[in-house]
């Protein structure tokens, strides 16, 4: 069975659909959401058309399961459940000032001194639907799955920021991911599928390895399901970096990054 895997789409109706077209054409028959299919900067190119609403329907149609990312839960005005010690979003958090945000949220905090990324501030406004926002308002922070065999788990970033909402990532540090594998390991999650990053290609982090791997896109890599092992793909829609999908073999553990651009 092959799985296609899609993230950060923000709101490029132009690049989901060549996205899904993409991972038809490598053979998927299922497809999943990474988080982060709405909220956008005005830095990110979306090709001219930027519809929320038809990417949420699309997703909705399309995909066997959907995480929430933080751009998601920002546009809504859903506060996550799960965030790393240290950093907290009152019950009130959509309702304060940038200074009280910053405050509340525990920025200088030695582990993560920028708190939270202020998507409130550089996010441009996103229309939704009411059924839309409701939809994305039921979206589960962590899905744990099989797929053809393996025992998988969807989130947007990682534990314990598995929204992303905080600035905790792992952008070659493999220290950020202890929780994150220790959790793998306890729960017998052979793979974990993440987005977030915006970095090209794959990043794979196998447990008790020193760095994390950068994995070039059109290169297949084997999963060890002996090992825990944490991947997070490309983005969908243009940022920093070029945009792409993932593709996911159950049959042989072969995971590949494919270029959209």
């Amino acid at each position: 069975m092959k799985a296609g895997f899609i993230g950060d789409i923000h709101e490029d109706i132009i690049s989901l659909k060549k996205a899904f077209s993409t991972l038809e054409e490598y053979g998927c028959t299922e497809f999943y959401c990474l988080g982060d299919f709405v909220g956008t900067f005005p830095s990110y190119e979306c090709k001219g058309e930027r519809d929320a609403n038809a990417v949420v329907e699309m997703i909705r149609e399309r995909c066997k399961a959907t995480v929430i990312g933080n751009h998601d839960l920002s546009a809504i005005g859903r506060l996550p459940t799960e965030m790393p010690e240290g950093v907290c979003m009152p019950e009130n958090y959509f309702e304060l000032s940038t200074e009280e945000r910053r405050k509340a949220a525990g920025w200088g905090h030695p582990d993560h001194p920028d708190g939270l990324w202020e998507l409130d501030v550089n996010m441009l406004p996103v229309d939704l639907r009411p059924e839309n926002a409701e939809w994305i308002g039921k979206l589960p922070e962590i899905v744990i799955l099989e797929l053809g065999g393996w025992s998988c788990a969807l989130l947007h970033a990682l534990r314990p920021n598995p929204t992303g909402y905080a600035v905790l990532y792992p952008h070659g540090d493999a220290s950020v991911l202890k929780m994150q594998m220790q959790w793998q390991k306890k729960e017998g999650i052979e793979l974990a599928i993440s987005a977030h990053a915006h970095e090209p290609g794959l990043m794979l982090y196998r447990m008790g390895e020193d760095k994390i791997r950068t994995v070039e896109s059109n290169e297949p890599v084997r999963i060890d399901r002996r090992i825990p092992t944490w991947v997070s793909i490309a983005s969908t829609t243009v940022t920093e970096s070029p945009p792409g999908v993932a593709v996911f073999d159950s049959a042989d553990g072969a995971m590949v990054s494919i270029p959209l651009s």
